[in-house]
């Protein structure tokens, strides 16, 4: 048979694992990416896919950061030079494009 509790007890039993469950951090996949001279880690549930740099057309009048735009699977996506962007030099070391 069943240890028979009361309900107080029962309830504190609950709210206490309720509050160890809402501190635990879950696990996440992330992705480790250079721009610039910085590192950052991306969540990987943030970051749609990763693919080489495309092709790409410059659109004139924008920041020196922005490199234009470029077609990916029918969808117009911006390409911009994060490092550059964030204050670093425009020089990449291995370029990827990360699609949200």
């Amino acid at each position: 048979m069943a240890k028979q509790i009361s309900l107080r007890e029962f309830q504190q039993g609950l709210a206490q694992r309720l509050r160890e469950a809402e501190t635990e951090a879950e696990p996440t996949s992330r992705l480790g990416v250079q721009a610039g001279t910085r590192n950052w880690l991306l969540k990987l549930d943030d970051a749609g896919e990763m693919l080489p740099l495309p092709e790409f057309s410059s659109v004139p009048l924008t920041k020196p950061w922005y490199l234009g735009l470029a077609n990916i699977r029918g969808v117009l996506a911006s390409i911009v030079d994060f490092g550059a962007f964030m204050g670093g030099s425009k020089r990449c070391v291995r370029p990827i494009a990360v699609c949200c």
